[in-house]
């Protein structure tokens, strides 16, 4: 097993802990019901706009397309966060972000009460999607890839 991850928002320090087995496949199918169609959407018109330069220096370093896409493309991805922001169910964006934060921990209380959630998030919503974020990758929740099946 995994250590818990420590992560810093917002001055506000998260600990990670990894979803087991049975519950982390729920979880991951979870978010690829919910945000995986959307995100391959916003994906693929970025992969259309890019030109043969930027293709190839993704290609060379993946770590360039953050900032490349950032800066050059940033017209495409806020029409990808409004497409998002109108296709998205809010019932289930709010239960996949239960669902993720399960195993999140701060100041070794954990967030999976609706207590602990209504406390911690209040005044803090900003620190919402940066946390779901860290907790898809720590978890690798976008590994499962239902294209293996095809």
């Amino acid at each position: 097993m995994s250590e818990p991850k420590k992560i810093t928002i917002n001055d506000t320090e998260y600990t990670i802990g990894l979803h087991l087995g049975r519950e982390g496949i729920k979880t991951a199918l979870k978010v690829q019901n919910v945000l995986q169609s959307e995100m391959l959407g916003v994906q693929s018109k970025i992969a259309e706009k890019l030109s043969a330069d930027d293709k190839k220096a993704i290609s060379e370093d993946d770590k360039n397309a953050e900032s490349i896409i950032t800066e050059k493309y940033q017209d495409v991805m806020l029409s990808g966060v409004e497409s998002m922001l109108k296709n998205l169910d809010p019932d289930k964006l709010f239960s996949m972000l239960l669902d993720l934060f399960k195993h999140v921990y701060v100041n070794d209380k954990a967030l999976n009460s609706d207590a602990m959630i209504d406390n911690h998030f209040q005044n803090r919503y900003g620190n919402i999607f940066p946390l779901a974020k860290e907790v898809i990758q720590a978890n690798g929740f976008l590994e499962l890839s239902i294209q293996e099946l095809l």
